[in-house]
């Protein structure tokens, strides 16, 4: 394969990508939305009465396509690995996906010499579907009498669960059942000075060090990722000059340091557990390298009997719904990425 043939192949999978995204999230006409708010009100005073259009394999309501959108348009304006990472529909429960590990390189060539060819390094993540799911709990006769507000209220809900819990996954997962950005082995560490094992400790010499390990090209798009208590701390740091890292907001753009935007993840460590050694507790990078796998139809089953938190049901007349969606989510390239650790002692 040439230079050529290589550089339209990787043009055309950004552009396939680009396409994904745009169909998935695609704002519908003025004309349309009407129509859709109208069989989501019908699908929701449905839930009601145990009726909808069709049920999945696995037991549950089949939701209206309208309906899912909403929910994923909301979760993708409130969370950042929605907003910010690359979409990619499924049709199998597993996926593998093409990552680019090294590009062309390029040289300069005298006069009457040949040029050196250089070949890209192509690597490969998987996607694994797993079953994600979100719960409320609302009256029977709020769902009987069903207009446009409890159907705001419900994709507003389910959401904001969805997008808080990608977040969570992305960011600080475990392995149970995705390993996120601050525990993966492969994305560049970055450990604090001797002695510094809390986050008040943080410096600029340090933040400096985890943008300097991420990948040149990476940065184009790059973003910090911190607790609201841990940008605090950051908002503090001066530099040698005695000025400010932190830049507050202007016209609508978020506050950056460095250069680069910050945004406050909730689920990321906060500054109550930073006694821990060894700790990682802010994230730094470019989310268009998590690929984000969105797998099969959304399902809502509907709970009667059971008891949800201290609230019983079935004695105070109440419906539970619980929204299933299937996704998965891997990190193409670890390398754009990096992470800031307290010191180990």
């Amino acid at each position: 394969m040439n230079k050529d043939e290589l550089k339209n192949l990787i043009k055309e999978e950004f552009e396939n990508l680009i396409e994904i995204q745009r169909k998935l999230y695609k704002e519908p006409e003025p004309n349309q939305k009407k129509a859709a708010m109208d069989k989501m009100v019908e699908f929701v005073r449905s839930l009601s009465k145990g009726l909808t259009e069709g049920t999945d394999s696995a037991g549950g309501y089949l939701v209206p396509e309208e309906f899912r959108a909403e929910v994923l348009r909301i979760a993708k304006d409130v969370g950042y690995a929605m907003r910010l990472a690359t979409k990619i529909p499924m049709k199998t429960d597993t996926m593998n996906i093409p990552s680019l590990a090294s590009s062309v390189s390029v040289g300069w060539v005298t006069e009457g010499n040949s040029a050196s060819e250089s070949t890209p390094s192509f690597g490969q993540v998987q996607l694994s579907a797993k079953k994600m799911m979100a719960l409320t709990v609302i009256s029977s006769e709020l769902l009987e009498d069903a207009g446009v507000d409890v159907v705001n209220l419900l994709t507003t809900l389910f959401g904001e669960a969805i997008a808080e819990e990608i977040d969570k996954q992305v960011f600080t997962g475990s392995g149970s059942p995705f390993t996120g950005i601050l525990s993966n082995s492969n994305v560049n560490i970055t450990t604090m000075g001797s002695g510094d094992t809390s986050y008040d400790k943080v410096d600029f010499d340090d933040l400096i060090n985890v943008v300097a390990s991420v990948d040149a090209n990476a940065k184009k798009g790059a973003a910090w990722f911190m607790h609201p208590t841990v940008v605090a701390v950051i908002r503090k740091l001066k530099d040698s000059n005695g000025q400010y890292l932190w830049a507050p907001p202007i016209g609508g753009q978020p506050a950056t340091i460095l250069g680069y935007p910050v945004y406050e993840i909730i689920d990321m460590p906060a500054t109550s557990d930073s006694s821990q050694a060894n700790k990682a507790f802010i994230a730094f990078g470019n989310l268009k390298y998590v690929y984000l796998g969105i797998k099969g139809d959304m399902s809502v089953e509907i709970l009667k009997e059971a008891t949800i938190g201290s609230t019983n049901l079935s004695e105070t007349d109440q419906k539970a719904l619980k929204i299933r969606q299937r996704l998965g989510f891997a990190i193409a390239l670890p390398k754009a990425f990096g992470i800031l650790k307290t010191a180990a002692s």
